[in-house]
């Protein structure tokens, strides 16, 4: 029975973490995904995952319970949903802004070089 659990386990994590890589390289632009993600990815695994068996043990010793190890793994769902319905309210709308911003920002400075570099035929330049 345990090797079925641990089975199915291991089949919901991989369905999870599979896609992931395609989904967050399609997602975002290459340096905001691999510092963006990186960091996050790091910064939930050394919190959740890092103090899992001291939390772990310490609710099964607090408690007399071996099932209390089940109240840690819920409370660390909560900041996920609450960036899922975050997700869910905003859209995508946030990243099209972020992007949009992105773009606008780079023709400005296309245009102001280009606008220093112009020459005109009696040698003259766009004044500043």
């Amino acid at each position: 029975m345990i090797r079925l659990s641990a089975l199915i386990t291991v089949l919901a994590v991989l369905t999870a973490m599979a896609p992931l890589s395609a989904f967050i390289s399609e997602r975002f632009p290459s340096q905001t995904c691999t510092t963006g993600f990186g960091i996050a990815q790091q910064l939930g695994n050394i919190l959740f995952g890092g103090f899992l068996p001291l939390i772990n043990g310490s609710l099964v010793n607090l408690t007399g319970n071996p099932l209390a190890r089940v109240v840690y793994s819920i409370a660390s769902l909560v900041p996920c949903l609450l960036v899922t319905l975050l997700h869910l309210v905003l859209g995508s709308d946030a990243l099209r802004l972020a992007q949009a911003r992105q773009a606008v920002d780079h023709d400005i400075r296309a245009w102001e070089e280009l606008s220093r570099t112009t020459d005109f035929a009696n040698g003259a330049q766009i004044a500043n």
